[in-house]
């Protein structure tokens, strides 16, 4: 039992001491806290404990976990419902086309959402940060890539590679219609140069004018 105990201690140094992001990856701290369930697992499995007490704490794990999972639904529910909206607006575009998403929802679970128009159809999502980075085994082609325009807006996600220049063909607005209706138009000038064809209740899809 030292040696569990000494593993169990490292980790829970770990989980106070490692910094969650270096940078690249984050959440370690959830990682960490993942490996403690199992070494609590393992460790039940190498000792004996009174059946009575096993059935109590199966009793309470069930109990916690019920309502825990009916959290977890409620949320995911909703989700399930602006990922429908996004397999909607899927159809509207073709494939291969380039899709810039502008995420205006306070929502974190919405960060890369827009993940999901990739789901039934080849796109360019030129929000994947992630092929930007070197652990990611997708990258970016930078010694081809074309300097993206949102009209006459230039992205800064990409560095500058090329002499190319080429317009995003469609720009996903993470807002409601009436919400988009009501906001500061200024900041987002480069939408003249685009037409609304979609919108769902939390989503706008604009495309490129010809």
């Amino acid at each position: 039992m030292i040696w569990h105990n000494n593993l169990y201690l490292c980790i829970i140094i770990f989980y106070f001491k490692i910094p969650d992001s270096d940078g690249y990856a984050g959440y370690f701290s959830i990682r960490l806290g993942l490996l403690i369930y199992i070494l609590v697992i393992i460790i039940l499995s190498l000792v004996t404990i009174n059946k009575r007490v096993i059935i109590a704490c199966i009793a309470v794990v069930f109990i916690i976990n019920s309502f825990r999972l009916k959290s977890i639904y409620s949320v995911q529910k909703n989700l399930n419902t602006i990922i429908n909206e996004l397999s909607i607006i899927e159809q509207k575009i073709p494939d291969y086309a380039s899709v810039f998403e502008i995420n205006k929802s306070d929502n974190w679970l919405f960060l890369h959402i827009n993940n999901y128009l990739g789901e039934n159809k080849p796109l360019v999502l030129l929000e994947n940060y992630e092929a930007n980075n070197d652990y990611f085994p997708v990258q970016w082609n930078k010694t081809n890539m074309p300097n993206w325009y949102l009209g006459n807006e230039e992205l800064t996600i990409f560095e500058k590679s090329t002499n190319e220049k080429k317009q995003v063909d469609f720009i996903l607005l993470n807002i409601s219609l009436e919400s988009f209706k009501s906001t500061n138009k200024r900041a987002f000038n480069f939408l003249n140069s685009y037409n609304v064809i979609s919108a769902t209740p939390n989503f706008i899809l604009f495309k490129l004018k010809s």
